[in-house]
């Protein structure tokens, strides 16, 4: 199983204040958001590589990121053109190599996220989809 974490957009909405930076580099209590996500794939067992969809200010992100997380390597996929979360998931596919994938957003913050028990629900009831 792999995590996907999508990074790619600019986060228009946010005004000015993503001018120069890429939304999931913002700190909150001292750690940028993307950080939270990571810690949560890191944890999850299952997990054997993280992939990040990168796009707006990639550059910042990937030298933030290096190639592993917490023992977990990481990849990261370019998405040229900002087009929303499927195409970012259409753009992660190939690295995605048709396996199993949690699906996070690089600009979410979870506290006591349930992941465990979903993979758990999703392998055990051999579903194709599980949201929570």
């Amino acid at each position: 199983m792999k995590a996907l974490i999508l990074a790619a957009g600019r986060g228009k909405r946010l005004g000015e204040i993503t001018q120069e930076k890429n939304k999931c580099l913002f700190e909150v209590a001292g750690r940028p958001l993307i950080a939270y996500g990571l810690d949560c794939a890191s944890r999850i067992p299952q997990v054997a590589e993280i992939v990040i969809v990168v796009g707006y200010q990639a550059e910042e992100i990937i030298n933030f990121l290096g190639d592993h997380y917490l023992g977990k390597p990481i990849k990261c996929v370019f998405q040229k053109e900002q087009k929303g979360l499927v195409n970012a998931i259409e753009n992660a596919a190939e690295t995605l190599s048709k396996e199993d994938f949690i699906l996070m957003l690089g600009d979410e913050l979870m506290t006591n996220p349930r992941h465990l028990e979903m993979i758990k629900t999703f392998e055990e009831e051999d579903i194709f989809a599980l949201c929570g």
